[in-house]
């Protein structure tokens, strides 16, 4: 597989009307963030997966490497979650353009705020994106995480 400008620019939003059973929703959620995570699908998928947006970042064959999901926090906050990209797209810009894609999706919508929980190992990442820790380290789905948030308006 290789990673290219056209995958990234391939990235595509769905949202409402996803159904909890899609086959869509399955095949993202299920081939990463259950592999990816080893997060069991009990806590993976939820009631908010039909009112969330849900990102997928393809690759130039159409398979699915990457994944995220945002819904509203409150009224001046998105909240990010499941993002994931397969170990082996993970540098090469994937998650960075899921981020950018659940920014502007917030942004064009009113948002003011990103906030998400990232996992210990993924805190330099999401640093190098602009987003900055907002508490303690705490255990989610026996993952090590850390609030972190971003502001996207001056």
């Amino acid at each position: 597989m290789s990673f290219s400008r056209t995958c990234c620019r391939d990235l595509r939003a769905k949202s409402q009307g996803l159904r909890r059973n899609s086959r869509w929703q399955a095949c993202a959620q299920t081939s990463l963030c259950l592999r990816t995570k080893k997060i069991p699908e009990h806590i993976d998928f939820d009631e908010l997966d039909v009112v969330c947006t849900h990102f997928v970042a393809f690759n130039d064959d159409g398979d699915i490497i990457g994944t995220a999901r945002s819904y509203p926090y409150d009224m001046l906050t998105m909240k990010v979650e499941r993002v994931a990209v397969l170990k082996e797209w993970r540098g090469k810009g994937a998650g960075a353009k899921l981020m950018e894609a659940a920014e502007t999706h917030a942004r064009g919508a009113g948002y003011r705020n990103i906030r998400l929980h990232a996992q210990a190992h993924a805190v330099p990442f999401y640093d190098s994106l602009g987003y900055v820790p907002t508490g303690d380290s705490f255990v989610e789905a026996n993952i090590l995480h850390i609030a972190m948030q971003k502001r996207l308006v001056d």
